[in-house]
């Protein structure tokens, strides 16, 4: 018997593992962006706006940043998934540039030094955690990122840095890091002699090991640097150097850290002096202070004097820059005119003006150009780009965003003015439905008015729930207590749950507190926590453990096992990621763990049952949602969390778990994060996907794309806004946006009928502030939209009449056959000047009711439109 049971546990685990080595190939992926692409564009709801309603001021990751030296005025970031962005006035206004293409994760950028309208990415994030999402390649761009090229590499995944050769822009280098954990042949050092057309691998050590830097001589090209890491046996990392351009490559050992815990290697060297290199080094050996082990070594700093032949650690003291995280780094930076000036990138940045004996934080006075809450210098530092020709001028990417200093990081500005933020979750406030949450990478939790429409309004309305003494915190699950109007609860990493009174900003931390004689609990980096759909005093969160508690977090019981433990003997050390709770009965949970495990009871957690029965186990359960309408049909979503399987995964149970059926059907592939239902018709699904978001209007048979006016973008969280109607969207680097679900909903009718049809529209307003000029403030405005659906292409009139039948406004244009949106500003004359220093200013339409007429053929269909007064006493 006991050889039996070790051949099905050796046949189980061989199992595993092949499951765990599932990889789409590369070229799977580039066709399934053309489907994508096709079928944005052949969705009958591509015209459907999407309302970007920010946040902004909070910032996001920035893992590149590069500038045009001696012109300020240009600047290209990357936002480590929101794509790339350029400025053409120093950043008073931002363009995203990378949008049409098949990936919004950025790992590098170059800008040639002999034509600054050269351009190469580099895509895939740099930064390698268990979030960061891989590309597609290289991509070039000859006309300052107006349109772009791939130019191959696709199953690189992580550009970790691009090397323009100073001399020959049409040779270029890629450390391509490959795979985040799987093997694979494309990672390494590759170089380009005709612009990218070819590409031949220079520098490959084996199929694990990829490349996280590589540098060329700014005077001689035929020598360069590369820096090699294998995650898994440091053995194998280290720094290369080539004299003959990439031909040969010896690896540089005398006086360099080696072995086993050699961690991610990060290069550069002195323009002014090109023998003088510099390297820093995570250390992941042990730190035994006072006979116990604390942590790891983390950052060191090397120097070579002699063009890369011997190294030395340029000091004694222990570096504390890196903290644990070191493989979140690895930038070292050499000021252009002083080969002893540098700075070292890490949780802080750092600066050395001895050659790195010495390290001193910069830190600086920090000004936002949006109002912003930190004081500091936000931390996590990933890139920082020396002007050449001002050595003073700083261009710094962190996770708070972009940050630019002329003197050095004495004063540095904040360009807050982008949407960026990487959130995970969303939320509805139950008092006031206007204002929804979510919590970010890295920029705590924050709250928001859904009505906001960021490409209208320069300010920001977003505040934060909480923030960290560092300006950041990751924030996870933040919702609203249902009876009580001034709590909130928010989480932070690895289970960190808070209960906030915003009123009085008084926080208890509320998390499950270990039982003595028992294993400490374990929790997801992002744990569930949420609040009863059943009983507003109760929440749930989950670890290694499912707990409840019946006072809003005072006190807290457990009401399962460890299930791993006792269900899931393979993965011991596994932890719940997804929990949810069935709107028709509060005795069932169901929850998912990071090897789709699932795990169900239906009598309050007296009794637990492993359910999975056919979810792939190297994929990760990422949301769980019992039917609204339904009580035995369960939607779940996984993805492979190693970014190496982009299937998506969408299953439907019809017999509460027991069996599933996959539904993700026509989805491209784009690994699927997330999945609701409609809230008045069981039939209509939403799924948030690596690059956007699908509905499907009969359960999972057939999905249509709403990704057509949205960027290539993981949507992390979504749900439907019952009061007003709207899809509204969570992304991971692109901050929240919201869609008109009304048009959905009423698709199979309209295309019945054959009818054009006009929906209600939603109350316009008058602006509800001035500016000092005294003119009205056209950003506190509401224009009137107009929604409609015609069966067929034919041109169409829109009159607005009012109250006595007056024509105030028309328009007139073709339009295709399905759904559009007409705007009107309300707007009766603009402002003007006059000949004085004087103008005259704004002039609206009164408030009141007007009609809105859209006629198309012989049909007129008329919509009441209310037109909201401006502020009071005007």
């Amino acid at each position: 018997m006991r050889k039996i049971s070790s051949l099905a546990l050796m046949l189980f685990l061989q199992m595993l593992f092949i499951q765990a080595q599932v990889v789409t190939p590369a070229n799977d992926i580039l066709k399934s962006w053309e489907q994508h692409q096709e079928m944005a564009t052949a969705s009958v709801f591509k015209d459907l706006p999407w309302r970007s309603i920010g946040p902004k001021s909070q910032g996001g990751r920035v893992e590149s940043i590069v500038g045009v030296s001696g012109d300020p005025a240009i600047m290209y970031v990357g936002i480590g998934s929101g794509g790339v962005w350029k400025t053409v006035n120093g950043g008073a206004t931002w363009k995203p540039i990378f949008d049409d293409q098949a990936t919004g994760a950025i790992g590098d950028i170059e800008v040639s030094t002999s034509n600054p309208d050269l351009v190469w990415v580099g895509t895939g994030e740099s930064l390698l955690s268990k979030t960061s999402f891989p590309g597609i390649g290289v991509f070039k761009s000859e006309d300052g990122g107006e349109t772009w090229t791939h130019q191959g590499l696709t199953d690189s995944h992580h550009i970790m840095r691009i090397a323009i050769d100073p001399n020959d822009n049409q040779t270029v280098f890629v450390a391509a890091m490959g795979h985040n954990i799987a093997p694979n042949t494309e990672r390494g050092i590759f170089k380009t002699s005709d612009g990218g057309k070819t590409w031949k691998k220079s520098l490959f050590v084996n199929d694990q090991t990829g490349a996280s830097d590589v540098i060329v001589d700014p005077y001689n090209s035929n020598h360069v640097f590369a820096a090699m890491w294998n995650r898994n046996d440091g053995s194998d990392s280290g720094i290369y150097k080539s004299i003959d351009g990439g031909e040969t490559w010896k690896k540089s050992t005398s006086g360099f850290l080696n072995g086993k815990y050699t961690g991610i290697i990060g290069l550069d060297i002195a323009p002014s002096n090109t023998n003088h290199l510099y390297a820093i080094v995570d250390n992941r050996a042990p730190n035994i202070e006072d006979g116990e082990e604390r942590g790891v070594i983390g950052c060191e700093v090397y120097t070579s004097l002699d063009f890369g032949e011997t190294w030395t650690k340029t000091h004694e003291e222990p570096l504390y820059i890196y903290a644990s995280h070191g493989w979140s780094f690895g930038d070292i930076k050499v000021a252009p005119i002083n080969e002893n000036e540098i700075y070292a990138l890490g949780v802080t940045l750092q600066k050395s003006s001895d050659g790195g004996k010495t390290f001193k934080e910069v830190r600086g006075n920090v000004t936002h150009l949006v109002e912003n809450d930190s004081k500091i210098l936000h931390l996590d530092m990933h890139d920082l780009w020396i002007d050449a020709k001002q050595p003073n001028r700083l261009l710094l990417g962190n996770d708070g965003g972009i940050f630019t200093s002329f003197d050095k990081g004495k004063e540095w500005v904040h360009h807050n003015t982008l949407p960026i933020a990487e959130f995970y979750t969303i939320s509805v406030d139950h008092h006031d439905t206007n204002i929804v949450y979510g919590g970010t990478q890295d920029n705590s939790s924050l709250f928001g008015p859904l009505d906001n429409d960021n490409d209208r309004n320069s300010k920001d309305p977003w505040k934060y729930v909480w923030l960290d003494r560092w300006s950041g915190g990751d924030g996870f699950e933040t919702f609203s207590d249902p009876t009580n109007p001034d709590i909130v609860f928010f989480e932070s990493q690895g289970g960190g749950m808070v209960r906030k009174n915003m009123k009085t900003n008084a926080s208890d931390w509320i998390q499950p507190k270990n039982v003595e004689n028992e294993a400490p609990n374990r929790f997801n980096w992002h744990a569930p926590f949420l609040s009863s759909i059943q009983n507003p005093n109760v929440i749930y969160s989950a670890g290694n453990k499912v707990f409840k508690s019946l006072d809003k977090g005072d006190n807290w019981e457990s009401i399962s096992p460890d299930l791993f433990a006792e269900y899931s003997k393979n993965n011991l050390e596994g932890v719940l990621t997804v929990l949810a709770e069935s709107s028709f009965d509060s005795k069932v949970l169901i929850v998912g763990g990071n090897h789709a495990e699932l795990f169900l009871t239906t009598d309050g957690g007296e009794n637990w049952k492993n359910s999975n029965t056919g979810l792939l186990s190297h994929l990760k359960l990422t949301s769980i949602v019992p039917s609204k309408f339904n009580k035995n049909r369960v939607y779940v979503t996984l993805n492979d969390y190693n970014h190496d399987d982009a299937s998506p995964y969408v299953y439907m149970s019809n017999d509460l778990c027991k069996t599933w059926q996959l539904i993700s059907n026509n989805i491209p592939t784009e690994a699927t994060h997330i999945i609701a239902e409609d809230l008045e018709d069981e039939n209509i699904l939403y799924v948030g996907t690596d690059l956007g978001v699908y509905v499907s209007l009969d359960r999972g048979t057939q999905w249509m794309s709403l990704s057509n006016k949205l960027p290539p973008i993981a949507t992390q969280d979504l749900l439907v806004h019952q009061e007003r109607e709207e899809l509204i969207i969570a992304t991971h680097g692109r901050s929240m946006y919201a869609m008109d679900v009304r048009p959905i909903r009423m698709l199979n009718q309209l295309e019945n009928e054959q009818k054009a049809y006009v929906f209600p529209i939603k109350n316009a307003g008058l602006p509800r502030a001035r500016h000092a000029s005294g003119d009205w403030d056209l950003e506190t405005s509401q224009p009137a939209n107009v929604t409609f659906y015609i069966p067929k292409k034919e041109r169409i009139d829109i009159v607005v009449k009012d109250e006595n039948g007056n024509e105030v406004w028309s328009f007139n244009e073709s339009y295709n056959e399905g759904f559009h949106t007409v705007n009107w500003d309300l707007i009766k004359e603009p402002s003007r000047t006059t000949k004085s220093a004087y103008f005259r200013g704004t002039t609206f339409y009164k408030a009141g009711e007007y009609q809105v007429i859209l006629k198309t053929g012989s049909i007129n269909l008329t919509e009441k439109l209310i037109i909201e007064p401006f502020l009071k006493n005007e």
